[in-house]
Parts: structure tokens; sequence; C-alpha cells
């Protein structure tokens, strides 16, 4: 019974006709084989593993969850997985834990989502991108951090001026919290500006030089 027989199985060892040399023992749970430690015509012992199944139906996707966040994410929240491998493609969940301690290092704490896989398109190990939906009510403008700089006591972001290319101009705005690897503006900047991201420090250098 341990093994997984049948009670016909098992009634049927008592008698010495048919003999059976191969008895089939049922995996526990439906899944995948992801690690085996044996291999055929090898004697095993007791309480030896033999193989691991995983039921990858639903996966756990684990990620990092900033400090700022931790008011806007709880347990329950809803959350949206994508992966490089399939572009297209986004899964839904929702926050089963998040971590009580927070990482020294990276001022992260880890937050786990619980996602359907019925497809198996998450694989162990891979890399995704995990985001939240939150029910603040609040709209606001969301820029990158990296557009975001710090000159004296102002923060400014740099905007491309229209019809000229390669020129921009500085505009101070408000920033409010911060969102991930986002900054919310809470002025300053439209709905649908375009800001500089990735060179924004280069303009800042710049911009110091040239002031008088």
């Amino acid at each position: 019974l341990l093994l997984g027989l049948t009670p016909d199985q098992i009634e049927a060892l008592r008698s010495p006709s048919p003999v059976i040399s191969e008895i089939i023992v049922p995996a526990p749970l439906d899944g995948v084989i992801t690690g085996r430690s044996v291999n055929l015509g090898q004697v095993v012992g007791m309480g030896q593993e033999l193989f691991v199944v995983t039921d990858l139906s639903e996966v756990w996707v684990v990620g990092d969850l900033y400090e700022q966040d931790f008011q806007a994410v709880r347990v329950g929240s809803e959350a949206s997985i994508t992966t490089p491998a399939y572009p297209d493609l986004a899964l839904r969940g929702r926050v089963s834990y998040i971590d009580p301690r927070v990482d020294p290092q990276t001022r992260t704490a880890k937050v786990r989502v619980e996602v359907p896989n019925s497809h198996g398109r998450l694989r162990l190990g891979m890399y995704v991108a995990m985001s939240f939906t939150t029910r603040s009510g609040e709209r606001a403008v969301v820029v990158p951090r990296g557009a975001v700089q710090t000159i004296g006591d102002r923060h400014v972001v740099f905007v491309p001026v229209k019809e000229e290319e390669g020129k921009f101009v500085q505009r101070t705005v408000r920033v409010g919290r911060l969102i991930g690897e986002s900054s919310t503006i809470l002025s300053g900047l439209k709905p649908g500006e375009p800001v500089v991201t990735e060179g924004s420090f280069f303009l800042r250098a710049e911009s110091l030089r040239a002031a008088p």
C-alpha cells in the first residue's frame, strides 16, 4: 500500500502464478520529474530518494519589494508577471507572502506571488518582471528615477524642445514618493510629456559647467 499498489495487485502477489517481477510505483502527484538520483539496474536502499516530482500547474514567483512600496503592496494584492521568454504573455497572480525581514544591502523584502501555470510556460529559475496593482485611487505622473536630477535644492528633469533636435530645457519638478524604480511627479510635468532618462546625468553636468 505504501508503494501505491492497488488492492488487486496486492492480492495477485498471494498466488505463485504468474510471478510478478516488475512493479509500477505511481507518483503521489501529477507533475514533471525535476530530479533523478538513480539509473536503470541500480540497487537502492530503504529511504533513498529516487526522483523528485514537481507540480508546476501553479508556481511561486519570488521578487524584491522596495521599502517605499510596503504601504501599497500587501498579502492579497494583485500582481502581473511578464518574462522576456514570452514578451506578449502576462500572467496574473496574487501576493501570498511578504518576508518580515528587510535585506540591509538592497533595502528590499522578498515577496511571493502564486501564479497559475497550466501551460507550463514558467520554468524553475526563470527571470521575470513583477508589477503590482494597487487601489489608492490616486492618479500621478510617473517617470524613471534616473530622469530626475538634483541641482542645488531643486529637483529637475530635462525636456526636449519641440522642433529643435538636440536642445533641452530644465524643468523644475516637485517629487512625490518612489514606486520601485520610478518617481512620482506632483507638479512640473504633464502626462505624456517626454523627458530624458539615461542621458539626464550628462545634461546635468553640462548645465552645471555652463552655469555662471
